[in-house]
């Protein structure tokens, strides 16, 4: 039995440069009230709503095309079919030509989800399709009538010339079923606390208390900037084939990868936070509470408060050396599992 998908792994199947990369968006819930003793029990809840409403409106938050939310460059929908035990999504990038033209959804980016924690979020795995879609139909149909015109041309150059695009369109067929990225992604809520990898001491609050009568009894609420609440999505992944690299190289005739990363994770992001009345944004960064050696590296958006940082590494071991993607891995467990393979654990990329 053949299965419907094959996971693109990091070590084994991706090419050229680790890549790591980590957004954060932070904010409040005013109207969450609690009092001395329920208050870890009341944050753990709301934790859990938050990861769960995360994971099964994940299609929502991304491709913002309802009310107040911002439409994504991208859109994603859950798959029918299944990765091993796990549900699977799959990803479709806007494709414009010199960003203006609209072109065919011909691609679609698959993943596995491979981690779903109750009260924190889920991971999930770039996949490789093992089946037939509609776009793989169309280029066999166009292998087909080059290979079935070719054996009526009259040279033999234009022979060769039409043997050289047969082998160009089963390169791409190829590549139609790969996810463009080998590796990992995960998404996690969490309350900002010294639980933080790098965390400053003396930084928490407790927010302000508030001595109020409910039902004739005396009740200490906790109101205010306490707790915040950040939902954060990182990665650990490198190209999965030279010819996805090169696309990362495009100055936007077709796509500008880079920028496109940056804005459907973002605008992700500020869509979780935007979906509810309740949550407050709190533009403050990540540097309020913790501190590491990617500190320099965070970059702001200070119109949807989210905050960004990556950088790019030859080996593992070059990338498990900083402190700032250790502090990833211990956030994202999922993302770290994907690095032990037989190999040394310093394989170069490769070039």
């Amino acid at each position: 039995m053949i299965n419907d998908f094959s996971e693109l792994k990091i070590v084994e199947d991706g090419v050229g440069d680790f890549h790591a990369n980590q957004f954060r968006i932070h904010f409040r819930i005013p109207c969450l009230r609690f009092n001395a003793s329920n208050r870890d029990l009341v944050i753990q809840a709301k934790l859990d709503e938050l990861a769960s409403n995360l994971f099964e409106s994940f299609p929502r938050f991304f491709n913002g095309s309802e009310g107040n939310l911002k439409p994504n460059r991208a859109e994603v929908e859950w798959g029918e079919r299944w990765f091993r035990n796990g549900k699977t999504l799959a990803f479709t990038l806007d494709l414009k030509f010199l960003s203006s033209i609209e072109l065919p959804d011909f691609h679609d980016d698959w993943v596995g989800v491979v981690e779903n924690q109750q009260g924190k979020g889920f991971g999930v795995q770039t996949l490789k399709r093992e089946y037939r879609d509609w776009g793989d139909r169309v280029l066999e149909g166009l292998i087909s009538m080059i290979e079935k015109g070719a054996d009526k041309l009259p040279f033999w150059d234009l022979k060769k010339m039409a043997k050289v695009e047969v082998k160009l369109l089963r390169s791409m067929l190829e590549l139609n079923r790969m996810h463009v990225l080998a590796g990992r992604r995960s998404w996690i809520v969490g309350v900002v606390d010294e639980r933080l990898p790098g965390w400053k001491s003396g930084n928490g609050s407790d927010g302000k208390r508030v001595q109020k009568v409910i039902q004739g009894k005396s009740t200490t609420l906790v109101y205010d900037s306490s707790p915040v609440f950040y939902l954060e999505t990182a990665a650990v992944e490198r190209d999965s084939s030279f010819a996805a690299a090169a696309i990362e190289y495009d100055p936007g005739i077709i796509a500008n990868t880079r920028d496109d990363v940056k804005f459907i994770w973002k605008a992700l992001l500020w869509n979780f936070v935007k979906s509810s009345k309740d949550y407050v944004l709190d533009t403050r960064g990540p540097r309020e509470w913790q501190s590491d050696d990617g500190d320099g590296l965070w970059q702001e958006d200070a119109v949807e408060g989210v905050w960004y940082r990556a950088g790019e590494f030859d080996s593992v071991g070059e990338l498990r050396a900083k402190a700032w993607v250790n502090s990833i891995l211990k956030l994202h467990p999922c993302l770290g599992e994907q690095l032990i393979v037989s190999a040394p654990g310093n394989q170069r990329a490769i070039r």
